[in-house]
């Protein structure tokens, strides 16, 4: 089952477009087991939804502390992305820019020091936010559709995120419009 852990809410796209647009990496330390077999599925898992995004893959011993993982990287400025109260807290203490994954386990849980999110579109907006024209930039959500006709006769682009690349209905719209 640790080989196909599925992927957290939207992560699959905002990681990938954090690697491919600004080039950054992902080192996943994850208290998993120390069995070898076990990190290499998890790790097998992480590269086919992530890509090359994963740049290393620690396993930790089941339920263990990530203390002696993350000291290396104390006061280095990094991000630390956690869903476990403990070891976010940890990543403050650390001196990491320390953000927290809401979680039904930790929703409770005041995020000081640090910043709270509920999907990786915040953590992608807040990263590149300074780096975009947010007056140009809308998030429609789920339209009717000829509300989505609309917005495609009245765009500049259409932007078609499909891994992998299909041949959908939206593009054909899209280019007849």
């Amino acid at each position: 089952a640790i080989g196909f852990l599925p992927p957290l809410r939207d992560s699959v796209q905002y990681v990938k477009q954090l690697h491919d647009e600004y080039g950054y990496k992902f080192r996943v330390i994850t208290s998993l087991s120390t069995d070898k077999h076990a990190g290499m599925l998890r790790e097998i898992n992480l590269r086919h939804l992530y890509g090359d995004a994963i740049e290393k893959v620690i396993c930790l011993d089941t339920g263990a502390d990530k203390d002696e993982a993350l000291e290396p990287y104390k006061d280095s400025g990094l991000y630390w992305i956690e869903d476990k109260f403990e070891n976010f807290e940890l990543g403050v203490k650390l001196g990491l820019k320390s953000i927290l994954v809401e979680h039904g386990h930790n929703y409770t849980r005041e995020a000081v020091g640090g910043t709270r999110v509920k999907t990786w579109k915040e953590i992608y907006l807040n990263e590149v936010r300074d780096r975009l024209d947010m007056n140009r930039v809308h998030f429609v959500g789920h339209v009717d559709y000829q509300t989505f006709l609309g917005l495609l006769r009245c765009s500049t682009v259409h932007v078609y995120l499909t891994y992998p690349f299909v041949l959908s209905w939206s593009l054909l719209e899209a280019m007849a419009c």
